[in-house]
């Protein structure tokens, strides 16, 4: 938790396990008949999948590299539909909440997407709308726990990095953000970031 007193200008949210529901894994996992670390493995060692989350290669070179990967033989509205069940609804209240802290803060997203996902997730809700900015890996050609990503994002969120609370669901993402001068919190997915907020009386 940030220090007794602390006051941000900006929050920056991540948005899978934070924000929205994330199932992440599971399906493949239950098709393939993989574990959860064998699927990760492969997604980190594929270099079209790295470069689809950093928006340098194509919807279907990847949707082609998902089949190869995991030896599925699916049409592209098949292999989309299975790669976007990873993405699911904003957490329950979640939504009001943002909206209710745009009021006394900047409130802006860094998300690890792809452009896939994140047509996917605007079906839910506009995230422009929501944050400002809506920032992705795959228009800012840069994914967390780079460091290029985020400095990327302090300049985009227009404050020093101290003045900055950040979210995420990933232990390494959070060590990234701190080493920059960030506060910022380890979010459980199974929860979602409300919990932490109406801790930090932020909102009710």
């Amino acid at each position: 938790m940030p220090p007794k007193g602390y006051r941000p200008k900006a929050l920056l949210f991540d948005l899978g396990g934070v924000v929205v529901h994330w199932t992440g894994v599971a399906e493949i996992c239950r098709l393939s008949g993989l574990t959860k670390d064998q699927v990760l493995n492969k997604f980190a060692n594929s270099k079209i999948a790295l470069a689809f989350e950093r928006g340098v290669c194509t919807n279907e070179a990847f949707l082609h590299e998902l089949n190869a990967m995991f030896r599925f033989d699916y049409s592209p509205r098949q292999a989309t539909e299975l790669w976007n069940s990873w993405v699911g609804a904003p957490y329950s209240g979640v939504l009001k909440a943002l909206k209710h802290l745009k009021k006394d803060f900047t409130v802006a997203c860094l998300s690890n997407t792809n452009d896939l996902h994140w047509k996917h997730l605007n079906a839910y809700f506009n995230c422009s709308q929501i944050f400002e900015p809506a920032l992705a890996s795959h228009q800012l050609h840069a994914s967390k726990p780079n460091r290029e990503c985020f400095l990327k994002a302090i300049k985009a969120v227009n404050c020093m990095a101290e003045d900055i609370l950040f979210f995420d669901d990933s232990p390494l993402n959070v060590e990234a953000a701190i080493s920059l001068g960030m506060q910022a919190i380890l979010i459980a997915p199974e929860e979602g970031v409300l919990p932490t907020l109406q801790k930090l009386g932020l909102v009710n």
